[in-house]
């Protein structure tokens, strides 16, 4: 006996197009025969707005409870971005928040009574599907009380890439400085606050490889390294975790002081141009900028690494 497809779904992740793939993959599942076995029918946000579970609820009952003209016709009703599976954390009072909280979780609990009593015994589907973004900070909380719910009586599929920022440390602790170039321009042609979040990853990681250089610089001295900043800095080796922090150090060895000095100052003429303030007579290129940056501080680790 072949198992039945479950009638509540989320899918979601940062890879838009294995979403999309997956999303399609399941509405054929759902509905084989396309318009002669159902309706698909979408519940998106309000243009620029939010799409909270207090406006979507009554159009999901209403959708699913239509009667169709068709009989034993199914219907699909795929619910986009629903702000509800957010991790949201604005809001400064803490009673509003508490407030807003349980709202939510009423909200939840009202849907959740309506599948366990209409949607399970039926014949229909509720499809949740959310696109996350990293660079605008959208993505699905797993502790929120809807995931919870999907989760507890739906099926649920991710797929996510790792992190690019994560990508880009990876490539610059490996000496590769073709992949940090790929991640970097791709990176950049996303937009949104990709510029910012660039510079802030570029500026940990070359203050982590001046904190470790300068560790190797002591103790060939005979200087103690403990205690050499005079406290504890932000971000700092002790920060990491240890196996990053290690990388960092084997790399600070093939790597010169005044090199990590020389891309500091490039990072910092580069930041200028990706954020100008209108009194520049010039504004140069900032991802270019970045490129020839690490090409001078990785360019002998990363021909080493070729040979």
């Amino acid at each position: 006996m072949a198992r039945r497809e479950p009638n509540l779904h989320l899918i979601h992740g940062n890879d838009a197009e294995a979403v999309a793939n997956a999303r399609y993959e399941l509405q054929t599942r759902l509905l084989p025969g396309g318009e002669a076995d159902g309706e698909i029918t979408d519940i998106r946000p309000p243009g620029n707005q939010p799409l909270k579970l207090e406006k979507a609820f009554s159009l999901i009952v209403g959708e699913l409870s239509t009667v169709s003209l068709i009989p034993d016709a199914k219907r699909v009703v795929v619910v986009w971005q629903l702000h509800d599976f957010r991790d949201d954390r604005r809001g400064s009072a803490r009673a509003a928040k508490k407030a807003k909280k349980t709202a939510k979780s009423d909200m939840t609990a009202e849907l959740e009574s309506y599948v366990v009593r209409s949607l399970l015994n039926s014949e229909h589907s509720l499809i949740f599907v959310f696109d996350e973004d990293d660079e605008k900070g959208r993505r699905v909380s797993k502790t929120s009380a809807i995931y919870q719910m999907v989760r507890k009586h739906g099926a649920i599929q991710e797929f996510s890439e790792k992190r690019i920022d994560w990508q880009l440390d990876d490539a610059l602790l490996n000496g590769n400085l073709d992949e940090a170039v790929r991640l970097i321009r791709e990176w950049t042609d996303r937009g949104g606050n990709a510029p910012f979040r660039l510079v802030t990853t570029l500026n940990t990681f070359l203050q982590l490889l001046l904190q470790a250089r300068l560790e190797l610089e002591a103790r060939r001295d005979g200087i103690p390294s403990k205690g050499l900043f005079g406290g504890p800095v932000r971000p700092g080796l002790e920060s990491v975790p240890d196996f990053k922090a290690k990388r960092v150090r084997a790399l600070s060895s093939s790597v010169s002081l005044e090199r990590i000095r020389r891309a500091l100052q490039g990072l910092n003429d580069a930041q200028r141009s990706f954020f100008p303030t209108g009194r520049e007579l010039v504004v140069h290129n900032a991802v270019e900028q970045v490129e020839v940056m690490l090409a001078e501080l990785l360019g002998g680790r990363a021909a080493a690494a070729r040979r």
